[in-house]
């Protein structure tokens, strides 16, 4: 059983630090921007909302394909420029210009967050490792939440000036460009030594080897061209693969969370609230992201995944429950929606986290595919919330979510417990329990014999 290195040096965070300051810029813009939409604009924030998240869950089909062809730090600068521009378009006040930027701003991200996913991979040297990793990059993505909303709140709540707001926040989108442009090559994996055919020569012998080294080798005959119709295959046939595993449909309900959850507490709930609290409880809400995206990332890699899914599964059940009722039975209670806002970043920080570091386990040669995947699923069910939105109750949104929840809760454990463990330390220890008792096994079957 490979040692786990405890301890890294600062030059091992080197590429996900650059990365995460990066998402800080460039989710400072997008946060500030997208989680005013529907206060700002009323129901035509909806439905740009709607068309930002739809075309991201239709462009993440062809984001992996991209990645590989293009490669992954180009991708994450590519991906950043159109989600600039979607900020941009909010300054002409135009929403025909809004709409257009939302759906490039839509495609972009789908780009930006498959080439993370493999980029955050790449930089990782352990399996073990990667719930630290992720909370160092959500520890910066997070404080967009702050950065983003404490923009918004004293630019347009305290000056009173929406378009000055808007030209700052392009600003750190400008910044999160140049930022991703300074990324590092991801470190070269350890591959096997060139001398192994070799070595597998001369273990065959002296005479084969010599004969070996004289052989001239037979060139391969060029492989036929592949069709449109297999070119297209190339491009979906992993993603639905993933999709049909054991492991991602265990994972759906809790998927479909985060989607129903961005709807929630993004487009339903902040017009309930006074204007001027709307980007506070958003600052709120990012503060407790930060802490939570630092606490559980490296907590997660000690004490198992498990807990840290439940924890996410709670805290969003609590969240969601007293939001509707400070907003339903007391009239817009603003201590009881603070309080729900602090449960909102305990959630999304644990499932952050927690999702990356699972697909960057269960899928550690096609991280990109997973996170492209998830991305489609969150990204599509957020987009028809938020469509539908301005047309259904507040307590649809409600019941769809506390059901989704605790199926989600449900379907965690039984993928941990039946299907496949959540994290590397858990299947290491099953793993050694399994050869003790197979070892315990052997001198009990020899007595037999």
């Amino acid at each position: 059983m490979r040692a786990v290195p405890e301890k890294l040096g600062i030059k091992a965070y080197v590429g996900v630090i650059i990365v995460g300051i990066g998402f800080l810029f460039l989710y400072s813009e997008e946060c500030g921007a997208e989680n005013i939409m529907t206060s700002y604009y009323g129901r035509p924030g909806f439905y740009v909302m709607a068309s930002i998240y739809f075309t991201i869950g239709v462009a993440s089909f062809i984001a992996p394909p991209i990645v590989k062809l293009i490669g992954t730090r180009l991708s994450i600068v590519v991906g950043a420029i159109p989600m600039v521009l979607f900020c941009a378009s909010n300054i002409t006040t135009n929403m025909t210009l809004i709409q257009i930027g939302g759906i490039l701003g839509g495609i972009g991200a789908s780009l930006v967050w498959a080439a993370q996913g493999k980029y955050l991979v790449g930089t990782c040297p352990d399996a073990a490792l990667l719930g630290r990793f992720t909370g160092v990059f959500f520890m910066f993505h997070s404080s967009s939440q702050i950065l983003g909303n404490t923009i918004m709140t004293i630019i347009r709540g305290q000056l009173k000036n929406d378009i000055l707001s808007f030209v700052v926040l392009s600003g750190c989108g400008c910044c999160a460009v140049i930022t991703f442009c300074c990324l590092p090559k991801l470190p070269q994996r350890a591959a096997a030594p060139a001398s192994a055919t070799a070595n597998a020569a001369a273990s065959a012998g002296a005479a084969d080897a010599e004969s070996a080294e004289l052989a001239i080798p037979t060139p391969l005959p060029a492989a036929p061209a592949k069709t449109l119709l297999q070119k297209l295959g190339d491009f979906f046939l992993p993603v639905l693969r993933m999709l049909c595993t054991k492991q991602y449909l265990l994972l759906l309900p809790t998927l479909i969370c985060m989607g129903l959850t961005i709807s929630f507490w993004r487009g339903i709930i902040p017009p309930y609230a006074p204007k001027e609290h709307q980007s506070t409880l958003f600052v709120v809400r990012g503060g407790v992201y930060v802490a939570v995206a630092i606490i559980i990332g490296r907590l997660s890699d000690t004490t198992g995944r498990l807990a840290m899914c439940t924890l996410l599964h709670v805290s969003g059940l609590l969240g969601s429950t007293l939001a509707f009722v400070a907003i339903r039975f007391v009239e817009t209670n603003l201590p009881m929606l603070y309080v729900a806002f602090v449960f909102f970043g305990i959630f999304e920080g644990c499932l952050q986290t927690q999702v990356m570091a699972i697909f960057g386990f269960l899928y550690p040669h096609s991280s990109d595919v997973a996170v492209s995947a998830y991305s489609q699923l969150r990204s599509l069910v957020a987009g028809t919330f938020f469509f539908v939105g301005p047309s259904i109750p507040l307590e649809a949104h409600f019941a769809v979510f506390m059901c989704m929840s605790t199926i989600g809760l449900v379907c965690i454990w039984i993928l941990h417990y039946h299907v496949h463990p959540l994290d590397v330390r858990t299947q290491r220890k099953r793993e050694a329990a399994a050869q003790a008792a197979a070892q315990e096994q052997k001198p009990l079957l020899g007595q037999v014999v």
